[in-house]
């Protein structure tokens, strides 16, 4: 470490120019090194990726960290509602050039604190590479894996159409949507939503919502605010009416060129049946049809997740990284950190 190190936090709107592009130069080399498939942005995308949120996560903050001046880090925290009120959900990037000389650890140490006096407990780091050096510096400062996930990828151009030619399976119908449930489904599918909690999770602090009708909308709403477009696929039961499968992905207006799946779930007395691959299927076909440009969707899933796992190879996702979390007490690190 050099003689003054300084963690300040960040604002897109209110730095110099020059600190911005340093920035996004640190955030760019460090992803080429870390990721064997790194979604790099143009310099104006990265800028407007810093105000685009992921809207399940809650608020998010920025610092960054000099050392005698230069900038040589930057450290991205997430501050998610209810059930994770007391977890912080932290990424530490440092500039490759000065990896290996404390700079991770002395911003982790400037941070805690911080971290601290918003009301959280816990820290968490997501989607290290599985034994990359981001996971093992986390274990080295006292943290501890706490889940094995991989990163999956759908190339449009290397898949093949036909492989979501899912016919519909006997009884059941299609219902989509853009941004809100209709009202004669919204309960159903708050019920098929909170299935998602019998997933596998490993020992993640990470709790997902309870849902109910008014939680869904109040996160339709989170949606709309951060200007995520959600869109959802449901299978409806034809004696019942109820949705009882369902899929979203969510598309991002600084990144016109991919999407990112997310939850996927199937209420457990109708499981055995394709739903999840044919919700999932006819999610591709209108996805594409609607908007052409995109090229790539990306997921994470849990490494114990077999069936999903399953499911995802069989419409075209490829592995493309291992990864893991890791999890820490604040309390207990700033006590090892000193």
């Amino acid at each position: 470490m050099t003689r003054k190190f300084e963690l300040q936090p960040f604002e897109a709107d209110q730095t110099a120019p020059a600190d911005l592009r340093a920035l996004y130069e640190l955030s760019v080399a460090a992803l080429r090194l870390d990721r064997p498939d790194p979604v790099v942005l143009d310099y104006d995308d990265w800028v407007a990726s810093l105000r685009q949120l992921a809207p399940s996560l809650g608020p998010r903050r920025y610092w960054i960290a000099r050392c005698d001046g230069e900038l040589v880090a930057k450290a991205v925290v997430y501050f998610p509602p209810d059930e994770n009120e007391n977890l912080a959900l932290t990424e530490i990037t440092v500039a490759p050039r000065r990896r290996r000389e404390g700079v991770g650890t002395a911003v982790l140490k400037a941070l805690l604190p911080e971290l601290e006096a918003r009301g959280r407990k816990l820290v968490e780091g997501w989607e290290l590479s599985n034994g990359g050096p981001g996971a093992q510096w986390a274990v080295a400062v006292g943290m501890r894996i706490s889940k094995s996930t991989i990163a999956q990828t759908l190339d449009i151009r290397d898949v093949d159409p036909a492989l979501w030619d899912v016919p519909a399976p006997d009884g059941f119908r299609v219902a989509e949507w853009l941004g809100a449930a209709p009202d004669e489904l919204v309960a159903s599918y708050a019920r098929a939503l909170y299935v998602m909690r019998d997933a596998p999770a490993g020992d993640s602090e990470y709790r997902l919502a309870e849902w109910t009708a008014e939680r869904v909308r109040e996160a339709e709403a989170r949606h709309r605010e951060r200007n995520v477009v959600q869109r959802v696929v449901v299978a409806v039961s034809e004696a019942t009416g109820e949705v009882v499968a369902l899929t979203q992905m969510d598309l991002y207006t600084a990144y016109p060129e991919w999407a990112v799946q997310q939850d996927t779930a199937v209420i457990p007395a109708y499981r055995g049946k394709g739903l999840g691959r044919w919700v999932k299927s006819h999610m591709l076909r209108a996805l594409l049809a609607e908007r052409p440009s995109i090229g790539r969707i990306y997921t994470n899933v849990n490494a114990d997740n077999e069936h999903m796992k399953r499911v995802n190879g069989q419409i075209g996702f490829t592995t493309s990284r291992s990864t893991v979390g890791v999890s820490g007490e604040i309390a207990e690190l700033r006590r090892l950190l000193g």
